[in-house]
């Protein structure tokens, strides 16, 4: 009996489409894989820092210090520097520590003569023993703004009119600080400012340091001190309901500088009296009121401990007695006595 060969079913097409497609499939993931990676978002980014290289522009500059007035700068080599004004037909200089000159030329400082005009300098500061007062005045030829400098609100001014003097241009910047007053001034090239970038440099060294205020005899420390304390007066004029200035309404605020003109023992002594509703007058001034002119009479000293009188130039003149003991070699005011 002769058998039949068995026939294979054919293989569905299906399945050679399938692979086509997941060939397909492979290649297109494959492309996007290596293009999401390589080159779109997925793409590591390495970043290189490059460090920042500062240059130091008062590289090599000295270094002035006011220890008279608490402050220092530095200043390029090529200026020369004058504490003072000159005396006129002479080589001496008063005003030390008031007035400091920078000017490009070393003779020039001999024009800045005391109790007489002068040409506008390079760059000066001046100092005053009483704080600045009405520091946004009107004042014609001239733009004003508000500023902070050294920690300290200010207020800088651009002349925009030439000095009628010398035909300069000139700016400044006035502002207070611990009882005194500060004006920082320079000369510029037009009405619009344009001045030595040298100057803006030295602007940002200016800084305030602390201040001598040891006195080498009585009478020189009571002056000190009054400078010191009218600042604070002419400040915050206004009185409390007792007429005591409000400056000094709350002299633990004030602790601070009073230590280096004040006995510990005074100090207290003044709180009990400034928290006093039954006084009217102020301690440390003996009045209600400002006196035009203060005089200090020499002090009669005996070992560690001291006397004077300041004299209040009011109608008639108040006299306030002062007593001082010597701190080290120093002095310091332990009472002041109304009379």
């Amino acid at each position: 009996m002769n058998q039949q060969p068995m026939m294979q079913n054919p293989r569905p097409a299906v399945s050679k489409w399938l692979w086509i497609i997941l060939i397909i499939v492979a290649v297109i993931g494959a492309g996007f894989f290596s293009w999401y990676f390589l080159m779109g978002p997925g793409k590591k980014v390495t970043t290189t820092t490059t460090p920042v290289t500062t240059t130091d522009k008062t590289a090599g500059w000295q270094t002035f210090e006011n220890k008279t007035y608490g402050y220092s700068f530095k200043y390029p080599k090529t200026l020369y520097l004058t504490n003072g004004l000159h005396v006129k037909n002479t080589d001496n200089l008063t005003a030390t520590d008031k007035w400091v000159f920078l000017e490009p030329k070393q003779d020039t400082s001999k024009n800045y003569i005391a109790d007489g005009d002068f040409p506008s300098p390079y760059f000066e500061i001046i100092t005053t023993d009483t704080e600045v007062k009405n520091l946004m005045s009107d004042e014609t030829g001239a733009t004003k703004s508000q500023i902070t400098f050294a920690g300290e609100q200010a207020v800088k001014t651009i002349l925009t009119q030439p000095s009628a003097f010398d035909g300069s241009y000139t700016e400044n910047i006035s502002f207070n600080h611990a009882g005194k007053g500060y004006i920082i001034s320079w000369k510029n090239s037009d009405a619009k400012g344009t001045h030595d970038a040298n100057i803006d440099t030295l602007l940002t060294t200016f800084k305030f340091t602390t201040v001598t205020t040891s006195a080498t005899t009585p009478e020189k420390l009571a002056e000190n001190f009054y400078n010191y304390y009218l600042g604070l007066v002419n400040r915050n004029g206004q009185t409390n309901s007792q007429g005591k200035f409000q400056s000094t309404a709350t002299p633990y605020k004030l602790k601070a500088g009073f230590s280096d003109y004040l006995t510990a023992t005074l100090i207290s002594n003044l709180e009990s009296l400034f928290n006093d509703a039954t006084t009217n007058a102020d301690p440390i001034l003996c009045a209600q009121d400002i006196p035009t002119k203060i005089t200090y009479d020499t002090a009669t000293i005996t070992n560690t401990t001291a006397t004077s009188v300041v004299n209040m130039q009011f109608t008639p003149v108040t006299k306030v007695t002062l007593g001082y003991v010597k701190d080290g070699n120093n002095w310091k005011i332990n009472s002041i006595t109304c009379q």
